[in-house]
């Protein structure tokens, strides 16, 4: 998703990285190129100095959400991000979900890696069973998207999106959209919206949450 911290300049500043994922929990480690700022150069033929973390800014935050496509930068090193739906609504065949507090916490490792951490904080089904994250339940799944984002102004974006997922048994498509709101340079809101486009993927999705750099 393109948004106000997200502009085509900060992606030109670390190459795209790359994710293995699995479903909820996940640790996952994201790699991306770390680009010196100008003034960092030695004036020898070019060369890039030897410079103190000191000498860099904080990149603008980019946050993996509300799209389902991965930002290509990765959390400062030193620095967390926590990004959460504080509500997650699904209906598919009749059938109501809704899950509170879906946290994906980041940690900046050093400049090109960060660790991610992602988890529910309770799941409720109609009819079902409700509770925490069943920690306990791994399944394999593969994803591609592709998004089209766009800044209003300078603090809101919004995005479209083609998802697909492939699991075990089965393939969902769905295609979904968003917006963001950059309260400030470490606090992101945003909500969205999901539809399935066939009968395996859930029928309608709704959202809201936030990004937080500490």
């Amino acid at each position: 998703c393109v948004n106000p911290g997200r502009s085509l300049s900060n992606q030109s500043e670390k190459s795209q990285k790359n994710i293995m994922k699995t479903t909820t929990p996940l640790l996952a480690l994201n790699s991306s190129a770390f680009a010196k700022s100008p003034g960092n150069f030695s004036p020898i033929d070019g060369v890039p100095a030897i410079s103190k973390k000191s000498n860099y800014n904080l990149f603008n935050l980019s946050p993996d959400r509300p799209d389902a496509t991965e930002s290509p930068l990765t959390v400062d090193a030193g620095s967390f991000a926590v990004e959460m739906s504080l509500f997650d609504f699904r209906r598919d065949d009749g059938v109501e979900s809704t899950t509170w507090g879906a946290i994906n916490f980041k940690a900046g490792l050093n400049h090109n890696t960060d660790l991610q951490t992602v988890f529910n904080l309770y799941d409720g089904t109609e009819g079902g069973p409700d509770g925490f994250d069943d920690v306990t339940h791994h399944e394999f799944e593969f994803l591609h998207t592709a998004v089209l984002g766009f800044s209003l102004n300078e603090k809101t974006g919004t995005s479209a999106d083609s998802i697909g997922i492939w699991k075990e048994d089965s393939y969902e498509t769905y295609l979904a959209g968003g917006m963001n709101y950059s309260v400030n340079e470490h606090l992101i809101l945003d909500f969205g919206v999901q539809s399935g486009l066939n009968s395996h993927a859930e029928d309608f999705g709704i959202f809201t949450g936030f990004t937080k750099r500490f």
